[in-house]
């Protein structure tokens, strides 16, 4: 009888509830899942993804699941927002059938280290990084029935001991299988936010991993400070096969920065220009790379839009976030991109703890004045792992798994607002940031005049429905 392993997604919550950022119908496939299923293929096993995110699905819901597939082994992706619940799920689990194995990995666990470990019994093993080759070496081990001290990249609960075995060495992106799509549920099924496609159905893909940056807000700069590149002709093959075996018509390139090297960035648009693949897609950029032949060679290539995280309109505050960037430069990529037909998407974070009311105001005055398509403003939340964190942390603004109390909320509600600014008047400033950028005819005109059909229309509709919400 082959080896039985479950794939969960789990859910933010577990009441079965529509989660705040799923209120835009943002909810994407679990690549990190998919992935270490492609790694396990070959082996004895029996596999199979649950995307209880997805579905949203309760516990009750999970544990069903869970008692007919009958796995040995059992491996959940978290974040901080999910964390909780992925602790609640392996609690759930280890009740019903201590013999099963449960691992856990995911940005959450990179940043938090063996604090899951700590807070929830019902995880045996994380996977503290980049999972692949470590989850096929700890499959391998159980397979063989080998200690699990055997098995590189893992730590481990041993009795009362947590135990940390040696690092595996990464692959070369090029090396690791293509995501196992075909695990997943129908891939129609997941949507992007609705400034961020046009086409469907959708899909994110991954073509390259890392950051060297060093912004405050964000872990990935601490422990993936390093950028690791698939090759041109290896992304390309990847988007060919979900073009033409799963209809995927629209993509949106996961990477932290895909902009960051110029000669790789160009070379996969002009392999996709080459394929003539009639694709739509989306990436990330920052304002400091943009010029006017890249964003050209973007659009030529089939890119519709770029995202550029501003985060502030106030030089002081992009200085003290280590943001580096400045104003003009993002007036420079706005203008750029505009000369080649892209839309630009922007985020804006409200509420860092060394905020002053009038740098607020000057984050509201710069996002309607730079000429922006769409802006995001979230509250700063104090992620893990980031500096934002150990200030947070410092000043006392939660105990020692700050995460904990307040990862339901995320998104909706500020963790640590400026001294002197209360949380009542954060959500004003919140609600007015979208209001005021939004409600403005001059956009709404330039919306209007790109619409290309019944999917923008709908989109739109669902744009202006959760902006009602906010």
């Amino acid at each position: 009888m082959p080896f039985r392993i479950l794939l969960i997604h789990p859910p933010i919550s577990l009441e079965g509830t529509e989660a705040a950022m799923e209120k835009l119908h943002n909810v994407t496939a679990p690549l990190g899942l998919a992935y270490l299923a492609a790694m396990v293929k070959g082996l004895d096993v029996k596999l199979k993804i649950l995307d209880a995110h997805l579905y949203q699905m309760s516990l009750r819901q999970i544990e069903k699941e869970v008692k007919r597939f009958k796995p040995d082994l059992v491996g959940m992706g978290t974040t901080t927002a999910s964390a909780v619940a992925c602790g609640k799920i392996a609690r759930s689990i280890k009740k019903a059938n201590k013999k099963v194995k449960v691992v856990v990995g995911g940005p959450h666990i990179i940043a938090t280290g063996t604090e899951m470990l700590e807070v929830f019994k019902g995880i045996d093993i994380i996977i503290p990084g980049d999972a692949e080759e470590a989850f096929r070496e700890l499959v391998q081990t159980l397979l063989s029935r080998k200690s699990l001290k055997k098995s590189r990249g893992i730590i481990f609960r041993d009795k009362r001991k947590i135990v940390k075995t040696k690092p595996v060495p990464l692959r070369p992106l090029d090396e690791i299988p293509f995501p196992a799509w075909n695990l997943l549920p129908p891939l129609d099924k997941y949507s992007f936010q609705p400034a961020n496609y046009r086409r469907k159905p959708q899909s994110f893909i991954v073509a390259s991993r890392g950051c060297p940056y060093r912004c405050i807000f964000c872990h990935i700069s601490r422990f993936r400070h390093q950028i690791r590149f698939r090759s041109p002709k290896n992304v390309v093959k990847e988007i060919e096969t979900l073009h033409k075996k799963y209809g995927i018509n629209e993509f949106r390139f996961a990477d932290e920065i895909f902009t960051i090297n110029k000669k790789w960035c160009f070379e996969i648009c002009d392999r996709i220009i080459e394929k003539k693949l009639n694709i739509s897609w989306s990436c990330d950029a920052r304002a400091d790379h943009m010029t006017r032949e890249m964003a050209h060679k973007l659009k030529e290539a089939g890119c519709w839009s770029i995202s550029i995280g501003i985060e502030t309109g106030s030089p002081r505050i992009l200085k003290r976030i280590k943001k580096d960037i400045t104003l003009q430069q993002v007036r420079n990529t706005v203008k750029y991109a505009h000369e080649a037909g892209l839309f630009v998407r922007s985020f804006f974070m409200l509420g860092f703890p060394f905020e002053t009311r009038d740098d607020i105001e000057k984050t509201i005055a710069f996002a309607k004045s730079c000429g922006l398509d769409f802006c995001q403003f979230t509250y700063v939340i104090p992620f893990p792992g980031t500096e934002i964190y150990d200030i947070c942390q410092k000043r006392g603004v939660f105990g020692k798994y700050g995460w904990m109390t307040y990862n339901a909320s995320e998104y909706t509600a500020p963790v640590c607002p400026p001294k002197g600014v209360s949380e009542e008047e954060m959500k004003k400033y919140f609600k007015r940031a979208y209001r005021e950028f939004y409600l403005r005819p001059r956009l709404w005109i330039s919306y209007i005049l790109s619409v290309r059909g019944l999917t923008d229309i709908k989109r739109y509709i669902r744009g202006f429905k959760a902006l009602l919400e906010q």
